[in-house]
């Protein structure tokens, strides 16, 4: 998830400009989604990010 207040990344390059070189991508396709994931606290179920 991108920091407070800036867009999802869509491409390696926004996570790069966004997290830095020293932050670890996975690079590949994306499965067509347009819009971000939903993330939740796996322990506890709290949702962070509506998807």
């Amino acid at each position: 998830a991108p920091p407070t207040g800036l867009p999802p990344c869509r491409t390696v390059e926004e996570v790069r400009a966004q997290f830095g070189d020293d932050f670890p991508v996975v690079e590949g396709a994306t499965g067509g989604r347009l819009n971000p994931s939903e993330i939740r606290d796996a322990l506890t179920g709290e949702l962070f990010r509506q998807g």
